[in-house]
């Protein structure tokens, strides 16, 4: 249980994207006073098992972070090719929290949110957070995309 928590057999056998909704599914299910979205492509994303990993357990990370804290009633998980750029968004309309505050707490940053900095930065990728209280919490991660990543990438949607 513990291997199929941390990389899921979907991932590797069907990809990224419905490893992603299949986890949002098991969010939901713990969590059922959350609406859940996904929005993704339909078919399998090509990238390195190192990528997809990264943005698996970041999402993991995110939406492990919505269900502790968020009170949120709502979160979305959305996957998009931007340009040269693979971005996930995690997005939720909870009690957000003050980023500097937050950075300036004993210790730093939590270590969710420093591993989802770190994982992202192994894998040449940055993630973004936006957040205000009151106001929700929104995790982006942006991986670029290389040409031959992209080659395989959009021929999945050909």
């Amino acid at each position: 249980h513990m291997c199929d928590h941390l990389r899921p057999v979907i991932l590797d056998d069907l990809g990224l994207v419905p490893a992603l909704n299949w986890h949002l599914e098991q969010f939901s299910a713990q969590h059922p006073e959350v609406d859940t979205h996904f929005g993704g492509f339909e078919q399998k994303v090509y990238l390195p098992h190192e990528k997809e990993i990264a943005f698996y357990r970041i999402c993991q990370e995110a939406l492990n972070n919505v269900g502790k804290y968020a009170e949120a009633s709502r979160v979305s998980v959305e996957l998009q090719l931007c340009g040269e750029q693979l971005e996930l968004s995690v997005c939720d309309n909870g009690i957000g929290f003050n980023e500097e505050a937050i950075r300036h707490k004993a210790g730093g940053w939590g270590l969710g949110l420093l591993g989802m900095r770190e994982r992202a930065a192994a894998v040449g990728g940055s993630v973004f957070i936006d957040s205000s209280p009151g106001v929700g919490t929104e995790i982006k991660v942006a991986l670029p995309v290389e040409s031959m990543e992209e080659n395989l990438f959009v021929k999945a949607f050909a």
